[in-house]
């Protein structure tokens, strides 16, 4: 009976291990969703956006930008190897054309310094 008993901690320890690691995922991945979702910087990114769209294209005829956003790795700056750079990346149209645009901001609390943008039409040339 004791063999019996140690069986059942076994699968006991294995089952509660996994119910806390479907746990942990759980609350990983919510709690990136919710970071997305909250960045600092989301409304200047879509007002930054479109005036980059605007500008790359010459026009501000039928430019629109959605608004939604994803937060991309951060990138390491060039000068100084200890920062970051947080990334946003915005899509955004003209007529039929589909663009994708990167706002890159210093990590810098309570601020949004626009370090550098780009700017590429999805399209298959």
């Amino acid at each position: 009976m004791h063999a019996f008993r140690g069986e059942v901690n076994v699968c006991l320890s294995y089952n509660m291990l996994v119910k806390i690691s479907v746990l942990a995922t759980v609350l990983v991945v919510s709690t990136l969703l919710h970071a997305q979702q909250n960045h600092r910087c989301f409304a200047d990114a879509i007002k930054q956006a479109k005036a980059l769209l605007i500008f790359h294209t010459g026009t501000d005829v039928n430019v629109s930008v959605e608004n939604t956003f994803k937060v991309l790795a951060p990138l390491r700056n060039p000068v100084n190897r200890r920062q970051y750079f947080d990334v946003l990346e915005v899509h955004g149209h003209v007529y039929r054309a589909n663009y994708q645009m990167r706002l890159i901001y210093a990590q810098i609390p309570d601020t949004c310094a626009l370090m550098g943008q780009e700017i590429i039409e999805r399209s298959s040339p």
